[in-house]
């Protein structure tokens, strides 16, 4: 049995297909291991804006909500940003417009979160 591994260096195993299998060739014909990736799962819109707010390392995430769920106007944007701290310096909204972000590195003060309360949901975020 060792005596055929050793005369036989060049013999493949193959897929079913007839492929051989977990090896891709490149253009020279020489073989190489596949590496296994498993695909990240896919995120929706709003996934993606926190991770991108996260990336930035600010030590506060500020996510608010209308609490009938729907779109922010004009003036909810006003209204949201008037009643932050003045250094919040970045916003974000989801390309849906039913989510703004707010990463910042100054914590919203207890009265911040109240004005923000009275008219939107807040979720608080950990940040870094």
């Amino acid at each position: 049995m060792i005596l055929a591994l050793l005369v036989a260096p060049g013999c493949k195993p193959t897929s079913e297909s007839g492929g051989t299998a977990g090896v891709a060739s490149n253009a020279n014909g020489n073989s190489a291991p596949r590496v296994a990736s498993s695909p990240a799962p896919p995120r929706n819109d709003y996934e993606s804006k926190l991770e991108y707010v996260r990336t930035a390392r600010f030590a506060h995430i500020y996510v608010f909500s209308r609490p009938d769920g729907g779109y922010f106007t004009a003036d909810d944007i006003t209204y949201v940003k008037a009643n932050a701290p003045e250094r919040t310096n970045m916003w974000v909204k989801t390309d849906d417009g039913r989510k703004v972000l707010a990463g910042t590195n100054f914590e919203f003060t207890p009265e911040n979160l109240d004005a923000e309360r009275k008219r939107f949901n807040v979720e608080d975020f950990p940040g870094r």
